[in-house]
């Protein structure tokens, strides 16, 4: 549970500087916010991308805003997180909420994932076989079950073909492929 806290705010304050940090679109990362640094502690990798999705969404409290992208990939393995301004919602009997989502104008797929209040959470080997599915388009449309009936974001992902190569080659640490 800690890891998953750490991780939404994390994305969060990836993307509130997002403005000042943005990658340059030479770069290949596109509108994503990455950071690559090597842990002081252990020495392994600690890359983060984020990426805001390009609408707003009804929030909890106060104003619509949008929701964040996040993958994770360090000495805890590999995560993504969709941070929702609003608390995710189960439907009866659930565990797990459902995230519906299509790449570009493809079919609609439904991946179950573990949340927090406000956050979809994945972690290690289904991370990236959804890494590799939604960087074989241009955009990523999602649908989170939230209090306001669920809402749709759309997130537009040109980079995260680099990203999902940078995250094969750094491994993620000990839990990356072991999920």
């Amino acid at each position: 549970m800690r890891r998953i806290l750490l991780g939404c705010a994390m994305a969060t304050m990836m993307a509130t500087n997002a403005v000042q940090a943005q990658s340059s679109p030479s770069d290949g990362y596109g509108a994503w916010v990455v950071s690559d640094e090597t842990s002081p502690v252990d020495g392994t990798p600690n890359f983060k991308a984020s990426l805001a999705a390009d609408n707003t969404v009804g929030a909890t409290r106060g104003r619509p805003k949008r929701p964040i992208l996040a993958f994770f990939c360090d000495h805890d393995g590999l995560a993504v997180n969709i941070d929702w301004p609003n608390r995710i919602l189960l439907e009866k009997y659930e565990t797990n909420p459902i995230l519906l989502w299509k790449v570009d104008d493809g079919a609609l797929n439904k991946t179950r994932m573990d949340y927090a209040k406000q956050a979809l959470i994945g972690s290690g080997k289904p991370v990236l076989a959804l890494m590799s599915r939604w960087s074989a388009g241009k955009t990523l449309a999602v649908r989170v079950p939230d209090h306001a009936g669920g809402q749709d974001a759309v997130f537009h992902t040109q980079g995260l073909d680099r990203i999902l190569a940078r995250v094969d080659a750094t491994g993620c640490g000990p839990n990356a492929r072991a999920n």
